[in-house]
């Protein structure tokens, strides 16, 4: 081993020209032996007396995990009182930790995870556990985009939301607020589903699974804003081309349940004086084929009645209350019904047209039907038209009052 000596006390090692006060050489810098470094004071543990300000700066290795400190070279900082790791991804005063370990991420592909809340863009605890918060540069809050290859069959999911446990607390999957103020359409929830293929596309898919005493709703909608817009609880817009039907809304039911089924139900409680629909249908546009206000069609077995509209009337009014009224008051060369019934197939049974039953009392007038056809018309007016195998009218005339009323032109 060779020694240099200056008079100003620099040190050299393996070398006759140091280049600072202690310069340490290899023995040979391209094959290094293994014995070639400098060994620092090992510890399986910090002192249990801090060092003092004339350790400031000195240095050991841990050789164990100690606390939550990894292995590794530590120097002490009496500014802190504390031993401060050497930068390094092993033995850093590591925030996340590879996932299944307690050591730091070393690879940029390393699955990490944290304990604590995480702020993206504030400083502010917002109360989550993931906290974003982005500004007017930035045109999505959260973006999750995945690129996929038709050789995968497992089911992928954008972003999935799992509440687990027991809870008496209100649980929502997902929450959107918007408090902006603006004279754009403002939208809770957008999906765009433009890809292609031979699957569904099914825009909101809410699956109800397991047991529950209360009322199973798929989509609810609750408007508490005022203004003079209207206000519409779910609304279906169909555009482009479709070589099969279009359908605003399907209900399909095949459940057992020993309640009623009921396709659509509809409540209208409030108190205004404003006209209320329960059912409102309006067809606009061409079309050389038929179209149908109300169209049912029943392919059900068994020996239950069959009701295509069914109206019931219970509550208490001076009003004039009508099952079914018909208004056609559009100008056209073609043949207008006020009722059209076509009753074919086979059977053993009666066949009936139209039956009506009249039960209330009161003092005023009761119409079994009341059909007013006016406009302009080049065609014949029918105020019953009805196909039977055998042509059977049967009019009963119990202080009641059958009125069919015809107005010419």
């Amino acid at each position: 081993m060779i020694f240099s000596y200056q008079t100003f006390a620099q040190v050299g090692i393996n070398t006759v020209t140091p280049n600072a006060q202690l310069d340490i050489k290899s023995s040979n810098q391209i094959t290094p032996l293994n014995t070639d470094g400098v060994l620092i004071p090992k510890v399986d543990a910090f002192p249990l007396t801090n060092p003092t300000i004339a350790q400031q700066g000195m240095l050991v290795y841990l050789t164990t995990i100690s606390g939550s400190n990894q292995s590794g070279f530590y120097y002490w900082d009496n500014v802190t009182t504390a031993w401060v790791g050497i930068t390094s991804t092993k033995n850093s005063d590591a925030d996340f930790y590879e996932v299944g370990s307690t050591n730091a991420p070393d690879d940029i592909n390393d699955a990490m995870f944290h304990l604590g809340n995480v702020k993206i863009g504030t400083s502010t605890d917002l109360n989550g556990k993931l906290d974003i918060v982005s500004d007017e540069t930035k045109s999505y809050g959260i973006r999750n985009q995945r690129n996929l290859n038709l050789g995968s069959v497992t089911p992928k999911i954008g972003i999935y939301n799992e509440l687990t446990g027991n809870s008496n607390a209100q649980l929502i999957g997902n929450a959107n607020d918007i408090f902006t103020n603006g004279d754009d359409v403002h939208y809770g929830t957008t999906n765009y589903l433009s890809g292609s293929g031979l699957g569904n596309r099914i825009g909101f898919n809410s699956i109800l699974t397991g047991a529950s005493t209360g009322s199973i709703i798929a989509l609810d909608n609750s408007f508490l804003n005022t203004g003079t817009g209207q206000h519409t609880g779910i609304f279906n817009r169909m555009q482009g081309s479709n070589t099969t039907n279009s359908v605003g809304l399907t209900n399909s039911i095949s459940s057992t349940s020993a309640g009623g089924q009921y396709g659509v139900v509809n409540f209208l409680t409030n108190g205004n004086n404003a006209a209320k629909y329960g059912i409102y249908n309006q067809i606009s546009g061409l079309s050389s084929l038929f179209h149908y206000g109300l169209s049912n069609q029943f392919i059900t077995s068994g020996s239950g009645i069959r009701i295509a509209v069914f109206t019931d009337f219970t509550g208490t009014g001076t009003v004039t209350q009508t099952g079914i009224r018909t208004e056609n008051t559009s100008s056209g060369s073609g043949i207008h019904y006020g009722s059209y019934v076509n009753l074919g197939g086979t059977g053993t049974g009666n066949q009936a047209g139209s039956e009506t039953i009249i039960s209330n009392s009161g003092t005023g007038s009761h119409y079994g039907a009341i059909y007013n056809l006016n406009g302009s018309n080049a065609g014949e007016k029918q105020v019953f038209l009805i196909l039977l195998p055998l042509l059977m009218l049967l009019v009963f005339l119990e202080q009641k009052t059958i009125l069919i009323k015809a107005i010419p032109d």
